[in-house]
């Protein structure tokens, strides 16, 4: 009934002489939504030694209950302070015989030091090994180089392979979509191309398993040495392997033999039971009907199914691979055989000859049987839980081969055992046994550095970069080209904009310069269009992936024609390599992008840079593209030109419009009710940049705007803008929480810099704000 809140565990130093004695704190709370007759709040201890823990003696344990929170708050903090007076508070688990019957189930699931066995070590290499070895032969690039980010791109892709097999779009469609897809994922050997739904399963099986090793490898810090323990806790999942001589294991023996149907006979090797705490908690109780049900894949996919159970599939196709010739008949679900012949099909040996089969409790609930294909189905049908394919007999015919069994949430089914067998024909190898020494002595702390403070002088003095920097086209060691005009022209939407900004540029020299422009963007920004005009030259910029882009550009000017190319070298900056420039030059460059507006309480705020001035060049400036121009130095005494400055804007807005005012400039204004025109009134720099307030009327009432597609008139676009309004106060005690992330990623400097990211928040704090700090990696503390 109660759950866990919090807890703490303290121990000595075990200085000479003296017991290693612990304390155990804990905080349970039964939830809100569950009735309650007594105490809602209680607070467990124990106090023993862990030298008397391994003989049998667990200590003293007591419980304090509470009517309240506050009460119960008060007196965990009272406790956890006198314990930290005299004792040292911990992070790893000292023993699982410490704390309550919560506290001891959560740490089985954190498996902490667990000790395992021999059989469990050689099933965790086993599959581990298979597991990167699988990898290892496909891909190019090791797994750790690939970002999750591509790999969820990757599945895109996949899902539009799909789609254009099911459309019949052709080989040429089709072949792009591949290519896009091992430019992302690289492969040693790409064949020909993802040209059937065979083989997109077979890529969705391998992003599967790439996000599997990524997740878990995070928790063994990307180490390939790592330990068997530090494999086993990776996995969340524990694994005890069961006696052949024990009662459970010939139950699970007697079970795949007395499920058996087909001639091959399945020969059970191990049985090992599985118990994932994430799966108990989450297990759909109230469905009846619970039953055995078998489920098997190939060796290289356990790793993943251990770690995060198994998923709903994401892409339904005609042929997973294996034998299975019914594949998705009952639609998109996970499918369970009550037969372990049926199951075996699935599963392929390892390469040491033996395979795997899961033996998970389902909850079948009220079942739908079905005889035809239902290939659509996403749920069961309307009353029921679960859908079962009804094998085909002399008496009764049916479509399916074999009973299948189909649940639609993974909610409905967790594993309880995993079984090790062979079959006839597979030849099993010898394996070594893998060590059990993990390296860790009982009592080993790890090593703390003497000097723990943490310098803060160089983020706290950090000069801005933005403020060094200088605006206009830039030739070969930073030397400016003159500007001769900037002309702006915008047009205002609701809380959208579409700017196009004009600048003329001059080549005063006498010689080719290979030029660079540098164009900023703020982080709602992107640029939809580039035009340039060289010498009554027009070109027109085409998006294109940057590396083709590249090349194409260094080709133009390698056989001596002038190239241009804009790049996003940050988020916040374009470059536009505007390639040879004659001498005398005239460069007009176009540049037009949309951007969000910002809202300041009942005012939309418009803002330009000044001189619309790149924030960050250096990056680009210093990139080379080519090497066939030579590097001219611009003429350092050319006398300063009075730009030509002009900016004006349409504005356009849902409501009426009430204000319409520049803090930074002087402007003419002539509107309407809900249109205006904004002129900058002549002669006036951009100085530190160009600002534009709109006070608008019923500012916070949700809108949509709808576009229709110039020459396409069934296609639409719409905009939907939402500003809410709070009638909030401020609150008279603040208290801020830190989360702080210690996974293995986070060693070395990004874990300094977190902390210096810390401290300068608690900097800036008042005085009478109070503060938590919460951490966590595999495990979770405050």
């Amino acid at each position: 009934m109660y759950k866990f809140s919090s807890h703490h565990c303290f121990r000595n130093q075990i200085p000479l002489a003296v017991l290693p004695c612990f304390n155990a704190l804990e905080l349970h709370v039964i939830p809100p939504h569950v009735p309650c007759t007594g105490s809602r709040y209680r607070i467990f201890t124990q106090l023993g030694n862990l030298v008397g823990l391994r003989q049998g003696d667990q200590g003293t344990k007591e419980c304090r209950y509470f009517e309240n929170v506050g009460e119960a708050l008060e007196a965990y903090t009272a406790l956890y302070d006198q314990h930290l007076y005299s004792l040292t508070r911990v992070e790893s688990t000292l023993s699982q015989k410490i704390g309550s019957d919560k506290m001891q189930m959560t740490a089985c699931s954190s498996f902490e030091d667990s000790a395992i066995s021999l059989e469990v070590a050689n099933l965790i290499d086993s599959i581990w090994n298979e597991a990167t070895g699988s990898l290892t032969d496909i891909l190019a690039v090791p797994v750790d180089s690939i970002k999750l980010e591509d790999v969820e791109k990757a599945e895109a892709i996949l899902l539009l392979l799909r789609k254009s097999l099911d459309a019949d779009e052709g080989f040429s469609a089709i072949n792009k979509l591949s290519d896009e897809f091992f430019s992302v994922i690289p492969h040693k050997n790409r064949g020909r191309g993802i040209t059937s739904r065979h083989l997109i399963a077979q890529k969705q099986d391998l992003c599967q398993l790439i996000k599997d090793m990524v997740s878990i490898d995070e928790s063994t810090n990307w180490s390939t040495r790592s330990s068997v323990y530090g494999k086993y806790r990776a996995l969340k999942t524990h694994i005890e392997c069961l006696k052949h001589d024990s009662s459970e294991f010939r139950t699970i023996q007697e079970l795949v033999s007395a499920s058996e149907t087909g001639p091959s006979k399945i020969d059970v090797l191990n049985v090992f039971s599985i118990h994932r705490p994430v799966e108990e908690g989450s297990f759909s109780h109230d469905i009846g009907n619970k039953t055995l049900l078998f489920h098997s894949s190939k060796l290289t996919n356990f790793v993943g199914i251990l770690l995060r159970g198994l998923l709903m599939p994401k892409i339904v196709v005609d042929d997973f691979g294996g034998q299975r010739s019914d594949a998705g008949m009952l639609g998109s679900g996970i499918y369970f055989a009550s037969s372990a012949s049926t199951s075996a099909k699935y599963s392929a040996p390892g390469s040491k000859g033996t395979r795997l089969m899961l033996v998970n409790e389902v909850a079948l609930g009220s079942i739908k049987e079905f005889r035809t294909f239902s290939m659509e189905l996403t749920s069961p049908p309307r009353g029921y839980n679960s859908c079962h394919g009804l094998m085909s007999t002399e008496d009764e015919p049916s479509e399916f081969k074999d009973d299948e069994y189909a649940i639609y949430s993974g909610n409905q089914q967790k594993i309880r055992y995993l079984v090790e067998f062979v079959l006839p024909g597979d030849k099993v190898l010898p394996r070594d046994d893998i060590s059990l020494d993990s390296g860790f002595s009982d009592y080993e702390i790890e090593d703390v550095p003497e000097d723990t403070s943490v310098d803060l002088t160089d983020v706290m003095s950090v000069v801005d970069p933005l403020t060094k920097v200088e605006a206009g086209l830039k030739g070969t060691g930073d030397k400016p080209i003159p500007l001769q005009s900037v002309h702006i022209r915008a047009r205002l939407l609701d809380l959208a904009a579409q700017v196009i900004v004009f600048q003329a540029y001059k080549n005063t020299s006498t010689t080719p310069i290979e030029a660079k422009y540098v164009f900023p963007l703020d982080d709602m920004a992107a640029v939809c269009g580039f035009e340039a005009f060289i010498n009554g030259k027009h070109i027109v910029g085409e998006v294109k992936e940057k590396e083709q882009a590249h090349k194409e550009y260094r080709e133009a000017i390698s056989q001596g024609h002038g190239a241009y190319l804009m790049d996003e070298e940050t988020p916040d900056v374009f470059t536009v390599s505007v390639g040879n420039l004659p001498p005398g030059a005239q460069v007009f460059i176009k540049i037009t992008y949309v951007t969000e507006l910002m809202v300041d309480r009942e005012h939309i705020c418009f803002s330009l840079p000044g001189s619309v001035a790149p924030w960050t060049r250096d990056k680009a400036l210093e990139e080379v593209t080519q090497t066939d121009v030579d590097t001219v130095t611009i003429d350092d005494n050319l006398p300063k030109e009075l730009y030509d400055v002009s900016v004006e804007m349409s504005v356009e807005m849902p409501f009426e419009i009430r204000s319409l005012e520049s803090p930074s400039h002087v402007i003419r204004t002539k509107r309407t009710a809900t249109k205006a025109v904004v002129l900058l009134e002549r002669g006036q720099p951009l100085g530190d940049g160009f600002q534009l307030l709109i006070g608008l009327a019923e500012i916070h009432v949700p809108r949509m705007w709808v576009e229709r597609h110039v020459s396409k008139p069934d296609s639409q676009a719409c905009m939907l803008t939402f500003y809410p309004e709070f009638e909030a106060e401020t609150p008279p005690e603040v208290e801020v929480v830190f989360l702080l992330d210690l996974s293995c990623s986070m060693k070395g400097s990004p874990f300094e810099e977190a902390k210096k990211i810390l401290l300068m928040c608690l900097s800036h704090m008042k005085k009478d704000w109070t503060f938590n700090i919460l951490v966590f990696g595999s495990i979770s503390s405050q």
